[in-house]
């Protein structure tokens, strides 16, 4: 699953550095000057010594990223044991391989199947004999999805495409939507839909049955002490539990401006009362804008977000054909912080944090064109890790 996202996270990536910089305004050099001075930064390149492998960061504790190391391409003479399998990076950049003992087979699994430090992964080597579980292992937490592994089962039985995306909409609930795809749509969407949310104070889970809907962002409205949901259309809905059922109830409706949101792309973001959406319209032109889910403003953003910091205020931003990291200030635009690179020079930029929220592992890739399937070219051109440290 995390394959297909990051696939669709490289096309997508290409077509918005390339194709949305000339719709921008561009803004005085005084305020950019300004903004990149607001903040003392540093980084540190990290030297990669690990040939035909890309390290997948996982969560950031402490001192150490911990991830895996996945090869890059076929029969390039590394051992099973040896990738997909627990690592770390210390702030000095050197690249560990974990006891095999220091996590459990579940959380091995886990650290895996996920691309965070916490959400839905299996155990389990046949399909038929999988549980389903929602974990965090950096806050020690499992919880089983009971009979989950059951309707997996049947989607693969039947061929169906299908995919799941989490939403930690604080730190209280985790929601899960499990998307059918029976339309053959080149997106990935369907018109089927599973939602699982899990309680993780309370240690439980409360499932819909397979439903025709069409959600795509999940957030927690403090005010309403309630859980939302936005379907692709703008229609908001209070997403309540009723005698252990979810129940979702018409709230109001987003004026998208005939635009539908998109759920690729960006993780769970909020700034104050503000969320981050993510439009395209039938010829996939892409517009991003900010939200106040009280005022019902909608703002476009005046630079686009590439991607953006898990447990975080910072994003990853492209304006003018650079790359940067950025913060939304309080007047809702985004401040250029510190530059990252030429857009041109990779295709994906990804991060975790420190809990203390000051430095930041930091990952930019560059695919290869060619295909890789059974071919000896690694699909990997150029990967740079680095640890960027913040003094606020």
């Amino acid at each position: 699953m995390k394959k297909l996202i990051i696939a669709i996270l490289i096309v997508f990536n290409i077509f918005i550095i390339g194709c949305t910089d000339d719709t921008i305004v561009l803004e005085s050099d005084a305020r950019i000057e300004q903004s990149l001075n607001k903040y003392e930064i540093t980084e540190k390149v990290i030297e990669d010594k690990e040939e035909y492998t890309i390290f997948e960061p996982v969560f950031f504790n402490e001192d150490k990223v911990y991830g895996t190391l996945s090869p890059t391409k076929l029969n390039v003479g590394y051992e099973s044991d040896e990738i997909d399998m627990p690592y770390l990076i210390n702030l000095n950049g050197e690249v560990e391989k974990l006891d095999e003992n220091y996590f459990t087979r579940a959380e091995k699994s886990n650290l895996i199947d996920v691309d965070r430090s916490y959400g839905i992964y299996s155990e389990g080597l046949h399909l038929r004999d999988r549980t389903y579980y929602y974990a965090d292992i950096k806050n020690n937490i499992k919880i089983k999805l009971d009979n989950y592994e059951t309707l997996i089962y049947e989607l693969e039985d039947s061929k169906k495409d299908y995919y799941y995306i989490g939403f930690k909409v604080n730190e209280d609930y985790y929601v899960n939507l499990l998307n059918i795809n029976n339309t053959g749509d080149t997106r990935g969407f369907g018109e089927e839909e599973k939602i699982t949310i899990i309680d993780i104070k309370n240690n439980k889970v409360y499932n819909t049955y397979v439903i025709k809907a069409n959600y795509r962002y999940f957030y927690y409205d403090i005010k309403e002490n309630n859980i939302m949901a936005i379907d692709e259309t703008g229609k908001v809905s209070k997403v309540e539990i009723i005698d252990d059922k979810i129940v979702f109830e018409y709230y109001k409706t987003i004026d998208l401006k005939g635009l539908r949101f998109d759920i690729w792309y960006l993780n769970n973001y909020t700034k104050g009362d503000n969320i981050i959406l993510n439009l395209y319209d039938d010829n996939t032109f892409h517009e991003q804008v900010i939200y106040n889910i009280y005022s019902n403003e909608v703002i476009k953003l005046d630079k686009f977000i590439v991607n953006n910091i898990d447990n975080s205020d910072y994003i990853i931003s492209s304006y003018n054909g650079d790359i940067y990291l950025s913060e939304i200030n309080d007047e809702l635009k985004i401040d250029l912080i510190y530059k990252i690179a030429k857009a041109e020079e990779y295709d994906n930029f990804d991060g975790v944090i420190n809990d203390k929220g000051n430095t930041i592992f930091l990952r930019k890739v560059l695919y290869n064109d060619t295909t890789v399937d059974e071919s000896p070219i690694s699909y990997i051109k150029k990967v740079e890790y680095s640890f960027i440290e913040i003094e606020r």
